[in-house]
């Protein structure tokens, strides 16, 4: 995220002295505003994918199961892909629920036994 505020400081000084108008100046800093949050929430969402995956992977009843596949968008997790049992997509979507973050789960599984 640092970057893109350097960037964004550095196309604003870049403007400055090419002699931009405001309104080009303005719009050149919202960009490398949306940028860098966009770049934001991505890292975010790669985050707690990965806390999930490995809160699902360190669980006993869970560590074989490979066929599980986590998806994150914001603060809401999708799991998709499948298990053996209704108890292991069931348990997949209260492990996934204890995950600092998580505050809802949209449960794909699907039962293959």
């Amino acid at each position: 995220m640092k970057i893109f505020y350097g960037l964004g400081t550095s196309l604003l000084a870049l403007c400055l002295l090419s002699g931009c108008s405001k309104a080009e100046r303005d719009r050149m800093e919202r960009k490398a505003d949306n940028a860098a949050e966009k770049t934001e929430r991505t890292m975010d969402n790669a985050a707690l994918t990965t806390s999930v995956k490995a809160k699902l992977a360190a669980d006993v009843r869970l560590a074989t199961l490979t066929s599980i596949d986590v998806d994150s968008s914001g603060s809401t997790v999708t799991l998709s892909g499948h298990v053996k049992t209704a108890e292991e997509k069931d348990y997949a979507e209260s492990v996934a629920k204890t995950v600092d973050g998580v505050t809802s789960v949209i449960n794909r599984l699907e039962v293959r036994p």
